[in-house]
């Protein structure tokens, strides 16, 4: 072939669009028009360019190429390419009928521009270039050659590739809209949710989006105005019908606005979710809220009420028999009426104490239970409570022992509500410690805050039991196994009492070992001592 015979055909670039500076290149040794250019650097820039650089007969052989584009055939050099003297349609294609798709582009529109090739190289191996050529015509006009150039777009190719497997196989909906309303594209996903099995056929019968997609098509103007003011939409959820059946569901869009490099909105284009089903059940989950709401504010109701008509009988069973106690209108006259009125007593101020920590119980369920803060001298606080518990103590044989905060400190505490919270974790300590045992309270500040801690050597609470001894009317198995009095709600009202100030109640414990009650609350810095 002539190129063979040629000594260096690839150092003669047969470039039409360079026929004059090569014509003058050829003859004077210099460029016409680039004076500074010498022809080594010219050979140079040619030879090392970022692309491929190709001129080929009709048969396929080449007639001029550069480094590059034998490098990417998988030559090592433009001298072993020409030697090898291959025909691109026969070697390099992987689909030989490309060539012939190629060649009919070319005879019609004289180029092809970022044409997609599937190359095979020389060892074989595939690769994708993007061509952009023109046809060399003769003078008759007849196309005797190509010349152009090719880019190795294997990457791109397969970033495209991988975003096709994503967009054909995710399960949630990718769809591009047009700012009119049509639809651009759309996966697999978002057909088959609109009730179809072919995209085309979708994006055919939908023409105005605000119209046949959204139930209210008001949505379709807020998606608009939310994307133009951020960018994007996240979540936006709305009521839509199923394009092919006319079927209502519900969907979550988070899409995005496309704009060109002039900022003109292209399209949006994002996913959509199907949220139907999670949508009843959130509404299911709503009305079983607040149904069991309403049933809790009906409990409240009736505790609140029963509570308030045993008050009246309970007081006037404690104010007689304080009368009796008291021997106002005279002697009992037998030793065991006396017992008896005691054992009275007793119980009705335990059943007005238990009616009150009902009342306080369904009043924190229906929210209104209520503290008046003030500054509280805890110390004083504490002496009142351990002086009220220490003769139930020593009847039961327990070392009450405290600790007094020093420096004095002063917390924000409602007083009545904390003596409520006090009495109940220094009561549940000294009842639930055996004849031998200890309870000990201390007090200090840690930061802002104050921490009262009760720890006793006490029954302890198993730790399945641990979880749920805060519920109202729970008692751990240590308590009822032997046979503590009690109806399990010292602890939950304490601990509903101490976060009603913005403090918190804590529990750790060990059967047989003891129990460690905190306390924390709100400190307001040390107290002042009376002079």
């Amino acid at each position: 072939m002539t190129a063979r015979v040629q000594p260096r055909p690839v150092h003669r670039p047969r470039l039409r669009r360079h026929a004059s500076d090569l014509k003058a290149l050829r003859v004077t040794g210099k460029t016409s028009d680039r004076p500074d250019w010498d022809p080594a650097t010219y050979r140079r820039v040619i030879a090392n360019a970022g692309v491929g650089l190709f001129e080929t007969r009709l048969d396929g052989r080449y007639v001029f190429a550069n480094e590059t584009l034998a490098q990417m055939l998988g030559y090592p050099d433009i001298e072993a390419l020409f030697a090898d003297d291959p025909k691109v349609g026969e070697r390099f294609y992987a689909d030989a009928a490309q060539r012939g798709e190629f060649q009919r582009l070319m005879a019609r529109d004289g180029r092809v521009h970022d044409y997609l090739i599937k190359c095979r190289r020389r060892d074989g191996t595939l690769f994708w270039v993007s061509e952009t050529s023109n046809a060399i015509r003769d003078a008759t006009g007849a196309v005797v050659g190509y010349a152009g150039a090719l880019i190795d777009v294997t990457r791109r190719v397969a970033a495209e590739e991988s975003f096709r497997a994503l967009f054909d196989r995710v399960s949630e909906g990718i769809v591009r809209s047009s700012p009119g309303g049509r639809l651009l594209r759309a996966n697999p996903a978002f057909v088959q949710m609109m009730g179809f099995e072919r995209e085309a056929d979708l994006i055919a019968a939908v023409e105005d989006a605000g119209r046949q997609f959204y139930v209210d098509p008001a949505r379709r103007r807020e998606f608009m105005a939310a994307v133009a003011e951020s960018g994007s939409v996240q979540r936006f959820e709305s009521e839509v019908y199923r394009i092919a059946t006319g079927e209502r569901l519900w969907v979550s869009e988070t899409m995005r606005a496309i704009r060109d490099e002039t900022g003109a909105l292209l399209y949006y284009e994002g996913m959509v979710q199907d949220v139907t089903e999670r949508r009843a059940t959130l509404a299911d989950l709503q009305g079983a809220k607040e149904s069991a709401e309403a049933a809790n504010r009906s409990k409240s109701r009736f505790l609140a009420n029963v509570s308030h008509e045993l008050r009246t009988p309970l007081n006037s069973i404690i104010g007689f028999s304080d009368l009796m106690q008291s021997r106002v209108f005279g002697s009992l006259a037998n030793d065991r009426y006396e017992s008896y009125v005691a054992d009275i007593h007793a119980s009705a101020s335990m059943l007005l104490q238990l009616i009150d920590d009902i009342l306080d119980i369904a009043k924190h369920d229906a929210g209104r239970l209520s503290v008046r803060p003030e500054a509280v001298a805890l110390g004083e606080a504490l002496e009142q409570t351990v002086r009220l518990m220490a003769p139930r103590a020593a009847q039961g044989g327990v070392s009450l022992h405290l600790d007094a905060p020093d420096p004095p400190l002063s917390i924000q505490a409602d007083p009545q509500r904390l003596r409520q919270i006090l009495l109940n974790l220094i009561g549940n300590a000294v009842k639930f410690t055996e004849d031998g045992g200890r309870v000990r309270v201390t007090a200090a500040q840690e930061a802002d805050r104050a921490v009262i801690t009760v720890a006793d050597t006490g029954i302890g609470v198993a730790p399945d039991d641990l979880a749920r001894i805060f519920e109202p009317f729970e008692r751990s198995e240590s308590a009822v196994g032997r046979a503590m009095e009690g109806a399990g709600l010292g602890l939950p009202l304490a601990r509903d009492l101490a976060r009603a100030h913005g403090g918190d109640v804590t529990i750790e414990s060990e059967p047989d070992r003891g129990t460690t009650a905190r306390l924390v609350l709100p400190s307001a810095g040390p107290a002042h001592r009376a002079d």
